[in-house]
């Protein structure tokens, strides 16, 4: 069952008689609904749509793959936080820009299961092969990632 508004406390009363849910989730559920009202109501349940790919290696495949850098759930929690406080107005885009570079950083440089190597085809000289990362990859266009991110959201840029 899909709900797209909270429930009233005759439905959550409902679901308890039918043996669904017990009384502790409906203390639970009322204690959330009543965190969310107010202007932060909106904020809380916002989604976003969060992507954007990098070429990664899947070494539990064994294949290259277009890896999303915000599949790691440090960075999509780190990067809706940081769309909330865009949204609300207390950064610019240059900050949202900056934090959403950091939280990549954080997590996907110079890690190991983010790494790959590159170099040119054919080669039988190590010398000519670069390591990179999901981060570097991320970083070199990471403005252009933070206006994709906004635009799939359809959040306006600010300026400084």
């Amino acid at each position: 069952m899909k709900y797209d508004k909270p429930l009233t406390q005759d439905e959550l009363s409902e679901f308890v008689r039918a043996g669904l849910i017990n009384d502790k989730v409906c203390e639970g559920y009322a204690r959330l609904a009543e965190e969310l009202k107010g202007e932060d109501a909106d904020m809380a349940k916002r989604e976003y749509k969060l992507d954007y790919r990098v070429i990664n290696h899947d070494f539990n495949r064994r294949a290259f793959e277009d890896f999303n850098v915000f599949r790691n759930v440090h960075v999509h929690d780190g990067a809706v936080e940081v769309l909330d406080r865009y949204r609300k107005g207390k950064i610019s885009f240059d900050e949202l820009d900056e934090a959403l570079d950091k939280l990549v950083m954080w997590q996907e440089w110079s890690r190991t299961e983010y790494e790959i190597l590159i170099g040119p085809w054919p080669s039988h000289d190590e010398d000519e092969w670069e390591k990179i990362d999901c981060y570097r990859q991320y970083h070199m266009n990471h403005t252009a990632a933070a206006l994709k991110v906004l635009y799939d959201n359809n959040l306006p840029v600010t300026k400084s």
